[in-house]
């Protein structure tokens, strides 16, 4: 009876260690943003992957599991050049970004100049100075 008590307050020890590793310690918390941008062309307007990064903000040493990448993942996709993202743990300590781009395949001029572009969703991308 002793025995298997030694062996349950050990186990327990153990996996108390092992959450406070992955949930609580700054061991294995993010310390990398990879953002990949696919490739677009200068009409479907500008998107950096800095502008990306910086929809990340996550907190300093905030483990990588506690990382909402829903929420992150929302918050790129609000970007009007954005046509999708994925966004996902890279154990263990990198978060990666990866963005579709959208592709503008019409411009409207309007009035005042500007062209607004297109994707095939007729979904709005930019507003740029038109060519004269």
């Amino acid at each position: 009876m002793k025995r298997a008590l030694l062996v349950v307050a050990i186990l327990a020890v153990i996996v108390g260690a092992l959450v406070w590793l992955v949930w609580f310690s700054s061991l294995l918390s993010v310390k990398t943003v990879d953002v990949q941008v696919s490739a677009a062309p200068a009409a479907a307007g500008p998107l950096s992957t800095e502008d990306i990064a910086a929809q990340v903000q996550v907190p300093d040493g905030t483990p990588l599991i506690r990382i909402d990448t829903g929420a992150i993942q929302s918050r790129i996709e609000a970007f009007p050049q954005v046509a999708s993202a994925q966004v996902s743990r890279s154990w263990p300590t990198t978060l990666t970004i990866t963005v579709e781009r959208r592709i503008p395949v019409a411009a409207i001029a309007s009035p005042d100049r500007k062209s607004t572009r297109l994707n095939s969703s007729h979904e709005w991308i930019s507003r740029m100075p038109s060519s004269a």
